[in-house]
């Protein structure tokens, strides 16, 4: 008895056999194309990103650009919306420019400050052994400018280039040639910014640490109890903090007038039935019921 057979082999009768057993082989080894397209598996944003927020914030405007119509609570609430999500541009586009300016300095920072930590070092030796009220003077000034120095290489602004304090010195083994180079290096003349920091340095810690995280020339923009590495919370989450601190409330209060702890779905549940046990049969035609 004959065999049946394939639709594909029926489909190479008006074909030579020679190129039909290799039209065969390759139509078993072509394999359906199930590659997904770019359409279908479009990158979706993660929700408080900043693509996501530059997305959100060209819907929101173009929005209010096509439809002049809208209700006015609905504008107001989108209105918040698109003054949230450019904050979040604004933070993060910052964040990214000082990263990207802590790496590009963080060497030289280092070393000035390394620098300027044994030179305080060391005027505050002479200073314990000096006896002349004169050279006193003098080792108090070269102190500060030291001190000075060091908190420069701290708390100048991460967001701003920083300009070096001391220039390249050939390594000696020379006492006198060591101590006229530290001369040299503290006579030198210094950046503008070196005299910010020290009126910062009047001031207190909060002054300069506000210094280094200010995001203009003038400062004027550093937000109020900014903290590097903490994250700021954001206008969007205002709704749910807010509806969080209203069931602490009504739980304490529940414990306050002597309420037993709050049930779980669970208990609730069986609390139910047991009422329902008892109270009996109801009618239809009773008013009230579990689904009203």
């Amino acid at each position: 008895m004959a065999t049946k057979r394939s639709h594909t082999e029926a489909e190479f009768d008006h074909i030579h056999p020679d190129r039909v057993r290799g039209d065969l082989a390759n139509a078993k080894k072509r394999k359906p194309n199930l590659a997904p397209t770019a359409k279908s598996h479009k990158h979706k944003a993660k929700e408080g990103s900043i693509e996501y927020a530059k997305k959100r914030k060209r819907t929101i405007e173009r929005l209010f650009q096509r439809d002049t119509e809208l209700p006015q609570d609905v504008r107001n609430d989108m209105e918040r919306e698109l003054a949230a999500h450019k904050a979040t541009i604004e933070d993060k586009t910052f964040h990214r420019r000082r990263s990207a300016m802590i790496s590009k300095y963080h060497m030289v920072r280092f070393f000035e400050r390394k620098k300027a930590m044994r030179l305080a070092k060391q005027i505050r030796k002479k200073i314990a052994q000096a006896e002349n009220q004169d050279d006193l003077a003098q080792l108090q000034k070269e102190l500060h400018v030291a001190e000075v120095d060091e908190a420069y290489t701290q708390y100048h602004p991460h967001a701003e280039p920083y300009t070096g304090l001391y220039g390249r010195t050939k390594s000696s083994d020379d006492e006198e040639t060591l101590a006229l180079a530290d001369k040299v290096t503290l006579d030198a003349e210094r950046p503008p910014m070196w005299k910010t920091v020290e009126a910062a340095m009047a001031e207190g810690t909060n002054a300069l640490v506000k210094l280094r995280e200010r995001r203009s020339a003038d400062g004027s923009d550093v937000k109020p109890g900014f903290k590097p590495g903490k994250k700021q919370s954001s206008r969007t989450d205002a709704p749910k903090l807010a509806a969080q601190k209203q069931k602490r409330e009504e739980h304490g209060a529940r414990a306050q007038n002597g309420a037993a702890t709050p049930m779980n779905r669970r208990e609730r549940r069986k609390l139910m039935h047991q009422q329902k046990a008892t109270a009996g049969p109801q009618s239809d035609d009773e008013d009230g019921g579990f689904f009203e």
